[in-house]
């Protein structure tokens, strides 16, 4: 406050460890008399990018922050009063995120599966060893990711998570099944008629080959307003129905066409994801398709060397044939000229 009501100006300089930081004026209102009202507060002032501030990454920054308080009089006698700085810190508590692998079908974690971070960025991270324990890569189990942290009040965020499959049979992989994302965040349909949801994707039969291809439409769906429904578009493929709660629901197998581009549309859901699933056997490995590939190349020209031999041969027989002829004619015809002699 001010005991006047000429304007007067109080102005603060933050202290760093590396030197003096900028200049913050306020300009104290003619209503601020130290006499008739009570002090009030000026507004506070961002230092954080100030000239010489720290980095901020220990709370010791914090601690060892000084400031300079000046009290500018502007035209008056004024006498200026500041009585306290307060200084405002916002910042990000420590905490550790953690992502796992669980089994939804034994309800168990997957051992080896957990990771964790204390990053406040986005970061790569992944698990030192293979899975283990209630990795069942012989039944047909449901797994999701789970996330939490290490304090209930520190918010985690995750981005992606994937399964790296490190292939080292020398069989190879015969048996895979390969996804095509549609629905890759939360949907909401709210309306009994279906609604395209703009979650395109080419199917290209070409792109699929040395191998057996089943396909199905899947989502994770729950009800909003009746009955969920999901499908793919054009030609209402692989129609999926869902519940109350979140339920992953798989459609009959479908015969997608190709060169069309598909979409999810649905009707009363909430959609988390949608799938299309293309399940693949016999598939063949690369060592078979190269030993099978050359002889499909050369096969023709083997055929060919063949059936020139068998043509060759066939024109000499003919050959011979007319050489005998017209041997005979020949014989013939000097056998006529030496009558005609004698």
């Amino acid at each position: 406050c001010q005991d006047n009501n000429d304007n007067g100006e109080i102005r603060l300089r933050p202290v760093f460890s590396a030197g003096d930081g900028d200049l913050h004026n306020w300009l104290a209102p003619d209503s601020n008399n130290c006499e008739t009202s009570v002090a009030t507060w000026s507004p506070y002032f961002d230092i954080t990018n100030d000239t010489n501030a720290e980095d901020w990454a220990e709370w010791t920054d914090i601690q060892n922050l000084d400031v300079d308080v000046v009290g500018e009089r502007l035209g008056g006698p004024d006498v200026i009063h500041a009585s306290k700085v307060e200084i405002q810190v916002t910042y990000d508590e420590a905490g550790t995120a953690y992502a796992e692998l669980f089994n939804r079908t034994n309800g168990v974690v997957v051992t080896n599966s957990v990771v964790s971070t204390t990053s406040s960025n986005p970061a790569l991270v992944r698990g030192a060893s293979a899975l283990t324990t209630n990795w069942d890569t012989t039944n047909d189990d449901e797994y999701e990711v789970r996330i939490k942290t290490s304090d209930a009040s520190i918010t985690a965020n995750i981005y992606s998570a994937k399964i790296i499959l490190d292939q080292t049979d020398v069989g190879g992989l015969t048996d895979i099944e390969m996804v095509h994302q549609y629905v890759n965040t939360l949907t909401t349909e709210t309306g009994a008629s279906y609604v395209a949801q703009d979650f395109d994707n080419l199917y290209d039969a070409n792109n699929f080959s040395a191998g057996t291809f089943t396909y199905y439409f899947e989502s994770t769906l729950r009800n909003n307003g009746g009955t969920s429904n999901a499908r793919l578009t054009p030609g209402a493929l692989g129609s999926v129905t869902g519940a109350a709660s979140y339920t992953r629901s798989r459609s009959a197998s479908i015969s997608p066409v190709d060169d069309t581009t598909y979409d999810t549309e649905m009707a009363n859901a909430d959609a988390a994801s949608s799938w299309l699933i293309i399940q693949v056997s016999t598939l063949q490995i690369p060592e078979n398709l190269w030993l099978f590939v050359p002889l499909a190349l050369f096969l023709p020209k083997l055929l060919g060397k063949r059936f020139l031999k068998l043509n060759a041969l066939n024109f000499s027989f003919l050959n011979q044939k007319r050489h005998h002829k017209r041997r005979r004619r020949e014989i013939y015809d000097k056998s006529i000229q030496g009558v005609d002699d004698g």
